[in-house]
This record gives C-alpha cells, structure tokens and sequence, in this order.
C-alpha cells in the first residue's frame, strides 16, 4: 500500500505503483502505508480511459459487475452505491424491490432505481 485516499489508493505492484478506486467499505480494511493489501480487481476499459477498482470480497466484486450491468449505469455510481450500503443492504432493497431504500443513495433515482430493480431482481434472487 503506496498511498491513501478519498475514493481509492495508489498499491505497489512490482515497483509500479496502480490508482485502484474503492467502496469506503474496502478502503476501511486496507491497514497502514506500507503493509501488503489483497483486492480483488476489475479492469475498465473505455476508448479513452483505463480504470482499475478493487474490492475486499468477491461478493463485493460480483455485485459491482452486476451493477455495471444495469443500462445506464457505470463504475463510478456503482462504486458510490456500494460506498453508501453495505452489500447485505443494497442486495436486499434490490430484491424486495425497495424503491425508496435505493433512491436514498445519491445519484438513484426512481427511474434507475425501478432499472435496477427490473434487471437484477432475479440475479440477486439467484444469489448472484
């Protein structure tokens, strides 16, 4: 671990040091500069950016990529949504379809809050 901060950190790799964005929840376990960290990653591409997020579980991983996978939404709101509720949380108010619950987290609204309810119910259901 190279460095801290608001949404994410700098890890050392081999000498090269990688930004990682990261829930609050992961940023929270990660320990002291210089200790060695385990994330679980994701590599984002895009046309013009490369983005890397980390994450301290696989589940917080699985629910992350089935985020992004809702029409509309991408790594930086669903970074945010798992920043805000704790995985137990957010995969509940998408299974009980809790429109309300989801539209707390900033950046959710009705409308994408009813998206993610109508896209993920079933995985989230299934135990994703």
């Amino acid at each position: 671990l190279e460095s801290l901060g608001s949404d994410g950190a700098v890890i050392n790799v081999g000498g090269i040091g990688f930004q990682v964005y990261m829930p609050t929840s992961t940023l929270s376990t990660l320990g002291a500069i210089g200790e060695e960290v385990k994330l679980h990653t994701y590599l984002h591409l895009r046309e013009d950016n490369a983005a890397l997020y980390g994450f301290a579980s696989t589940d917080e991983l699985g629910l992350f990529q089935n985020l992004i996978s809702v029409s509309g939404l991408g790594p930086k709101l669903a970074l945010a949504m798992l920043s805000a509720m704790n995985i137990e949380k957010l995969t509940m108010a998408i299974a009980t379809s809790s429109v309300d619950l989801l539209t707390e987290i900033p950046g959710i609204g009705k409308k994408m809050a009813n998206r993610l309810i109508l896209e993920l119910k079933e995985k989230i259901g299934a135990g994703w």
